[in-house]
């Protein structure tokens, strides 16, 4: 039997097409969400749900923020191991010592850097999409709510992987994070490129008033418990 050929139209998009059908559009799997966060996340912004779990992105969020520490531990570790080194070969203390102060300081530097991811991804991250979600429903936003534009944010973190290399890592990492979170706001919420990055930059000013506001908050409650 011959197989039966079907044209598809010019411009078809399977993603729009499920979407206008009112079937829920599944993310993709973790990995290929994970590339796609690299090389085009706009498309994986057209793709994510508007409901469901978040644990996908959120693994990816903490899997970049864990990253982007360990590059900063390794320069930390290796610049204390050659202080107590120097220590240790000017007669101040043992090998050993030098040894049990470099393990030592590791192993905070460990501690910091999970406590510092997971406070990222659970208390700083929503708190900056909320940011976010303001924005873009003032620009216009078409689609999705607060929940898909914390997903864009999550999905977002995945360049900061690259600040597992030490130095340059974090600044290009950095940059390349800014880049697809905006494209993946763009595609999530329907956005044009400008408006997601007007969105974004405007998300900024309005979490910086914010901040600003909740350290003077802080500041006058402690004030007033003091006199």
């Amino acid at each position: 039997m011959d197989q039966q050929q079907f044209d598809v139209p010019p411009g078809y998009d399977p993603v729009e097409a499920q979407r206008s059908s009112g079937r829920v559009v599944e993310a993709p799997g973790f990995g290929r969400a994970f590339r796609m966060s690299f090389g085009s996340p706009m498309v994986l912004g057209r793709s994510l749900p508007e409901r469901g779990a978040m644990s996908e992105g959120i693994l990816i969020a903490l899997i970049a923020h864990l990253s982007l520490w360990v590059g900063w531990i390794v320069i930390g570790t290796l610049l204390v191991a050659l202080l107590l080194g120097v220590g240790a070969s000017g007669g101040n203390m043992t090998g050993g010592e030098a040894a049990a102060g470099t393990l030592a300081m590791l192993a905070f530097s460990l501690m910091v850097a999970t406590g510092s991811a997971l406070g990222m991804v659970f208390i700083a991250l929503p708190i900056g999409a909320l940011g976010l979600w303001i924005a873009a429903q003032v620009l216009g936003a078409s689609r999705g709510g607060y929940l898909t534009t914390l997903r864009t944010v999550y999905y977002g973190q995945a360049p900061l992987v690259i600040g597992v290399v030490p130095y340059f890592g974090s600044l290009v990492g950095g940059i390349w994070a800014i880049v697809s979170i905006i494209s993946h706001l763009a595609g999530a919420r329907e956005l044009s490129g400008l408006r997601a990055t007007a969105a974004y930059f405007l998300a900024m000013v309005f979490n910086s008033i914010l901040m600003f506001g909740v350290w003077i908050v802080v500041g006058l409650v402690a004030i007033a418990l003091g006199a």
